[in-house]
């Protein structure tokens, strides 16, 4: 401690009480979604304060076709196998290493230059049909929701992995009976892609060249029902229990090693 107190180096005015820093670096990447209808993508130098670029209609990148199919008149819809309440048309932002990656809980996905803030490298239509939880990674953008099967409303949960060139590199549809709610889902450097259900926890590996690796497995012991949530590090996955207790799990073999 020298003693010295803390300043204000610069600000910038936001329309947003509570954005969200999507990226931190040189330059700070902000998004704001005060009413979820129009988010605002805001990219700042962090030195300086400076606005880089400011773009204020990325809703407008995605595809129009498809902006208001299945919205009820409330605009919103519940999530099969869970109880709550998203905006069929909210966006969720994310870094995949130079892109802006936009996924909206229709399964629309835009890709967006993020040094310019306007330049799409690329769109993909209707990945699932409805989005329940995203991850962005160095994998690039992990998808879990819900697709539908043959003709009418039935669906059943899947996961997908897009790389950050647009390609969708792997499906994981899982079984329906136990895997309805798919409560969180990560990913790690190591190609390994991890999920949690109301059932358990699912780890599946990707190898380069050949896809998917034969080292799989699903835990179904009482503690990872109905987990909260995870934290994955190199070689482990950390889990927030039913219980709210922590545990340690080696993903490589999905042995449990501490508490």
């Amino acid at each position: 401690d020298d003693g010295e107190t803390l300043s204000v180096g610069w600000s910038v005015p936001i329309e947003d009480p509570d954005p969200t820093i999507v990226h931190a670096g040189p330059r700070l990447l902000v998004w704001q979604d005060a009413d979820r209808r129009q988010p605002i993508a805001m990219s700042v130098e962090a030195e300086t304060g400076e606005v880089a670029w400011l773009n204020p209609s990325v809703a407008s990148l995605f595809p129009a076709s498809r902006s208001g199919e299945a919205l009820p008149q409330n605009g919103q819809r519940s999530i099969p196998g869970s109880t709550e309440i998203w905006r069929w048309d909210e966006v969720l932002p994310g870094m995949v290493e130079d892109l802006l990656v936009m996924v909206r809980r229709n399964g629309d996905i835009v890709a967006l230059e993020s040094d310019d803030g306007t330049t799409v490298r690329w769109t993909i239509e209707n990945v699932v049909d409805v989005v329940q939880h995203v991850e962005h990674g160095p994998l690039g953008v992990l998808v879990a929701g819900e697709s539908r099967r043959g003709d009418g409303d039935r669906t059943v949960p899947e996961i997908v992995l897009v790389a950050a060139d647009g390609q969708v590199v792997r499906r994981w549809p899982l079984d329906e009976a136990v895997d309805r709610e798919i409560r969180w889902i990560r990913q790690t450097p190591l190609g390994e892609v991890i999920w949690g259900t109301t059932d358990g926890v699912s780890r599946r590996g990707l190898m380069p060249g050949d896809g998917e690796a034969d080292d799989r497995w699903s835990l179904r012991p009482p503690q990872l029902r109905e987990s909260w949530q995870a934290w994955a590090r190199p070689g482990r996955l950390v889990v927030r229990e039913r219980s709210d207790r922590l545990g340690t799990w080696r993903t490589r073999d999905g042995r449990r090693v501490s508490d």
